[in-house]
């Protein structure tokens, strides 16, 4: 259990100082955006592979975000995304599950499922 806990605080300060790190404000001019048409979606599950409705999917980029929720099938996608070569930060929620994080490089159309996990299993 010790070992868990360790694991998971390293794996969690390790994520946590890449997003503070890519949330800096960005110069768009340098960004090199060439236009607003990269969409991403995907399946949000819990780790039973069951899907979970109503979580909240957001993509953050250039201090704004775009966001959608998943549907009955667990279904999402977030549109109107800048296609340019900075990463954004991927964000899942939904009470009652940890909130997921990742960095992702968006394309015309990006896909990521998300595997939520229930706060109580930890």
């Amino acid at each position: 259990m010790i070992k868990k806990l360790l694991a998971f605080s390293i794996i969690f300060l390790f994520i946590g100082t890449s997003i503070v790190s890519s949330t800096e404000k960005i110069d768009d001019d340098k960004c090199n955006i060439i236009n607003f048409n990269g969409n991403l979606s995907g399946y949000v599950r819990n780790i039973s592979e069951n899907p979970i409705e109503g979580a909240l999917v957001r993509v953050i980029f250039h201090n704004t975000y775009e966001e959608d929720y998943s549907d009955k099938d667990g279904y999402y996608q977030v549109t109107n995304i800048p296609l340019c070569k900075c990463l954004k930060i991927g964000k899942c929620s939904k009470e009652e599950y940890k909130t997921e994080w990742t960095l992702l490089g968006i394309h015309e159309n990006t896909v990521h499922d998300f595997i939520l996990t229930y706060t109580e299993d930890f």
